[in-house]
């Protein structure tokens, strides 16, 4: 997922340089929140224990590090900088030091500072996989995709089994619509990592794209590595829904629906089906209820459940739910048009 505008950088710096660049997306309700929640709870208990340490051994610069990590993990911008500051000042500059330091800055934003830190450890060690990763990363986000295929190739003489650095390529090439080699390359990546959960969403996508049925087994593939995954479950039942498979579309939103008893887009699909292909508005109307359930203010919602209800009669409580949406979005078109044929249908 690159982030065009360049004002979201702090977005950018925790998708892409803590983490592999993570694409998941529909990851909501329940599981998320418990999930999130036991993070929350084992990452308190581990900074509470660094403190400690820390209490004990004021002179570790290796601790202070990991407390850096964590709270940039949390969102703790100006305590984790502060902490690698105190690691760099006892402890050196070290490598892995200044690959902290860059995170934060590319957090904070400060991409010039990400960009002099990183290339600060190349003065001493010019082959440093972690740097050249991370300055491609930063030359992807920028768009300047030449400067990141430079730095990627010198990372992938160093390390030719690093699945990150194909996927990052695929990423680059898909950015400037080269579908061919981005699939290459998101291929690689599997063959080094064949639990890289991110390279067989990718390969899903594309192949959705040019409605190959094989994107299917890519996104089993997700599956197979993250069985609860909300997206993976997604992508599989908006691929049958776009093929017309409607019954296995059907299936696959009840099975996310299980993950997930929260998930809006399942609940909002299921009642798309029902009102445009099966005709069974009663259901329709039963899954928009779920889906507003779950956030009431998607306008779309809104109005699909007012023409379910339109078209089983009910056209006073359509017409509340089309007034709703125009309350929502001044001159909302499709809650006008509503509006209009209840006038025509009620005279």
């Amino acid at each position: 997922m690159k982030i065009n505008n360049r004002s979201n950088w702090a977005l950018a710096g925790l998708v892409m340089l803590i983490s592999v660049i993570s694409l998941s997306a529909c990851k909501q309700g329940q599981n998320k929140n418990k999930n999130k929640k036991a993070l929350d709870t084992t990452q308190l208990s581990k900074i509470e224990k660094l403190n400690q340490d820390i209490k004990q051994y004021p002179n570790n610069d290796s601790l202070f590090h990991q407390r850096s990590k964590y709270f940039l993990a949390s969102g703790n911008i100006n305590k984790a900088l502060s902490d690698i500051n105190k690691a760099i000042e006892m402890g050196g500059k070290q490598s892995k030091y200044l690959i902290t330091l860059s995170d934060i800055y590319f957090t904070m934003p400060q991409p010039q500072k990400t960009e002099q830190t990183l290339q600060t450890i190349l003065i001493d060690n010019p082959e440093h996989v972690e740097a050249l990763f991370k300055l491609a990363q930063f030359y992807f986000y920028q768009e300047e995709y030449n400067k990141a295929f430079g730095f990627l190739n010198r990372a992938l003489e160093n390390a030719p089994n690093d699945h990150r650095i194909y996927f990052l390529s695929g990423m680059i090439n898909k950015d400037r619509d080269e579908p061919e080699k981005a699939e290459r390359d998101f291929h690689r990546a599997t063959e080094s990592n064949p639990q890289f959960y991110e390279a067989w969403i990718q390969l899903g996508l594309l192949a959705a794209k040019e409605k190959d049925s094989i994107a299917v087994n890519y996104y089993q593939n997700a599956l197979d590595v993250r069985p609860e995954s909300e997206e993976a479950l997604y992508n599989i039942g908006i691929f049958y829904q776009e093929q017309g498979n409607i019954q296995k579309a059907i299936k696959t939103y009840n099975q996310l629906l299980d993950v997930n008893p929260e998930n809006e887009k399942a609940y909002y699909n299921l009642g798309y089906i029902h009102l445009t292909i099966t005709h069974n508005y009663t259901k329709a109307e039963q899954y928009f209820r779920q889906a507003l359930d779950v956030n009431p203010s998607n306008i779309n919602t809104v109005y699909n459940l007012g023409l379910s209800l339109e078209q089983q009669r009910k056209y006073e409580e359509a017409r509340k739910l089309y007034r709703e949406t125009l309350e929502m979005q001044d001159n909302y078109k499709l809650g006008i048009q509503g509006m209009n044929r209840l006038d025509r249908k009620m005279q």
